[in-house]
């Protein structure tokens, strides 16, 4: 779990983090294209670690992926559920979150502020 100086960081930055960031429009079609190819071959759940605004898990699940989103940061997965109703975030680690099965994964850009 980041320290708490990290998340206080995060949460002071966080509408700025959002504004940048938080829109899949910001995004670049080819990696659209190559995490939703991804996704989609994947054959089970997709498990969005660092998901922050949670533009991406939203975009997934908008394509019938089952995903959840999952972010250190509380104010990073209270917005996104916020500004995503219906898809699924919690405030969690990587460390001990998958059981061993994962074949892949996916890391959102991650930035220290």
């Amino acid at each position: 779990m980041p320290t708490p100086a990290v998340r206080e960081a995060y949460g002071r930055r966080l509408a700025e983090y959002v504004d940048r960031f938080g829109s899949i429009d910001a995004t670049a079609a080819p990696d659209r294209a190559l995490v939703g190819a991804w996704a989609r071959d994947r054959g089970g759940p997709v498990l969005d670690v660092g998901c922050g605004p949670g533009q991406w898990t939203a975009w997934l699940h908008a394509a019938g992926v089952d995903v959840e989103g999952v972010d250190p940061v509380e104010d990073f997965v209270a917005g996104a559920g916020l500004r995503h109703p219906g898809v699924r975030f919690r405030v969690g680690r990587a460390a001990g979150c998958c059981s061993g099965s994962s074949r892949g994964s996916r890391s959102s850009r991650s930035s220290t502020p």
